[in-house]
């Protein structure tokens, strides 16, 4: 064989060789993008599913927040009147979770922490979904955090009260809670009143950090929904 014939025949292996690499790599970036494409799908179905739980769970929340104000409002009226207050009030305000309690609202971030933690939120194309998954789990962490705070400051007003009913101006034992007792006994502590205070000024401000966190939710389902 002549020299240029294999010269020839060099370069047809060469070309060869060069063509079945970059079929293996067209063929490796094909299903890579498939892959990514596959896990992106996954990653928005998951985190709509989430933000619609969380969304109605922020909802149902706010609601009990509002009974819960309405409660404090009514027993802090109750008391300002001259009017004994009645066992069975007492007892819907303070026993039953309709009355001086919290809600505990939990938002689902797992899926929006492992993509932000994770790398993997370069799955996602959009920017704009990108940019909005980030944000919204900041703002749900911080408004969250915010809302635990004045669930401490009920918590605190909450015992003050009980401690309030503690030595009963009349004996209300058959009742048998000392947050009751404290709100039907005459005379009333007078730290009772100022609890109540408290507690109806922290379940409003409650209401607005879930109002937010609604907000912010429907505003992210919004963007996640765009193609």
């Amino acid at each position: 064989m002549s020299s240029s014939s294999r010269a020839r025949r060099a370069v047809a292996e060469f070309l060869l060789i060069v063509a079945g690499v970059s079929v293996a790599l067209t063929a490796d970036s094909v299903w890579d993008y498939r892959q990514d494409r596959m896990a992106e799908t996954e990653y928005l179905a998951q985190l709509r599913t989430d933000l619609a739980e969380t969304r109605q769970r922020l909802t149902d929340a706010r609601t009990l927040e509002q009974q819960q104000h309405a409660a404090g409002v009514a027993a802090l009226s109750a008391l300002a009147s001259a009017e004994v207050v009645s066992p069975d009030s007492a007892r819907s305000w303070l026993i039953d979770r309709r009355g001086l309690y919290y809600s505990d609202p939990r938002p689902i971030t797992g899926t929006l922490s492992a993509l932000v933690q994770t790398g993997d939120l370069r799955l996602i194309r959009a920017a704009d979904q990108r940019n909005a998954i980030v944000s919204y789990l900041a703002q749900i962490t911080e408004d969250k955090r915010e809302f635990d705070r004045f669930v401490d400051e009920s918590l605190v007003a909450i015992r003050m009260i009980r401690a309030a009913g503690a030595t009963p101006a009349r004996p209300w034992g058959l009742i048998g809670d000392a947050a009751v007792r404290a709100l039907v006994g005459r005379p009333v502590d007078p730290a009772v009143p100022t609890a109540l205070e408290h507690v109806i000024t922290a379940a409003e401000i409650r209401q607005v950090y879930l109002s937010r966190m609604i907000e912010a939710t429907q505003s992210i389902e919004s963007v996640l929904l765009q193609d």
